[in-house]
């Protein structure tokens, strides 16, 4: 009954959010834009040189930014949007943990619009899986409410690959290797989906990329599974040399 109530508020709200207001604050913006003025100057938006594994903002034509050094990514590359911070993760964190899931559709749109080759490059779709006790408790994953909606504006059909079997321990606090060992074990890929994957161009989209333990966990499984290549799309990343906390 609870998610039932939570699923009929979610669509109420869903009707009467109008495509003008800013993502983050709510403020009404003009001509449809996604982010209003004032917070489109308080983020940090990543444009011009990345890192061409990470994705992370460089400085220069760099081909590996000092973060990657000793990484063994399996995807091909990573791009996103926006780097992580208090203001630019509510989009995220509302539609997470409180139930907005009209939030998928802006961000979807701005994943779109600012990464569109990735998507231009795919098959298909795909996202990281949620246990089935966090999926009930919570009623829905909100990474598939982005993929639907991203597989609507770009015509690419999304595929539920993985089933996540275990739960793992907040990641926030953990390293690169310690992530990784704490993800090891954790998904698995569907049965019946691998023949759909077998020779597949895979864009798997998350909602933050951080070390890229747990986009290098599922890359790992679908090339197992014979992709063709594996590429990743976030909404957000977090500068890989900061030293603020932070929690999604």
């Amino acid at each position: 009954m609870k998610n039932f109530l939570i699923k009929i508020w979610n669509e109420f709200e869903d009707a009467l959010f109008v495509n003008f207001k800013c993502m983050f604050c709510g403020r009404e913006t003009p001509n449809e834009s996604l982010v209003c003025d004032k917070c489109a100057s308080e983020v940090t938006f990543i444009n011009g040189f990345v890192c061409d594994h990470c994705g992370a903002q460089a400085f220069g034509r760099e081909v590996m930014c000092p973060a990657c050094m000793g990484k063994n990514y399996k995807f091909d590359s990573h791009r996103s949007c926006i780097i992580y911070g208090d203001l630019s993760s509510r989009a995220v964190k509302a539609l997470k943990y409180s139930g907005k899931l009209y939030l998928a559709e802006p961000i979807a749109r701005f994943m779109y619009a600012v990464n569109k080759e990735l998507f231009e490059n795919a098959d298909a779709i795909t996202f990281v899986p949620m246990t089935k006790s966090k999926l009930a408790s919570r009623g829905y994953n909100h990474m598939e409410e982005v993929a639907k909606v991203l597989s609507k504006i770009s015509k690419i059909p999304v595929l539920e690959c993985f089933n996540k079997i275990k739960e793992t321990e907040d990641q926030a606090s953990l390293n690169y290797d310690k992530r990784t060992k704490n993800l090891k074990g954790s998904f698995v890929v569907i049965d019946d989906n691998k023949d759909m994957i077998r020779g597949k161009k895979i864009l798997l989209v998350d909602d933050v990329f951080t070390t890229g333990s747990t986009a290098n966990e599922c890359s790992k499984l679908l090339l197992k599974a014979k992709a063709k290549s594996v590429n990743v799309a976030t909404f957000l990343k977090t500068d890989p040399f900061a030293e603020d906390d932070f929690e999604i």
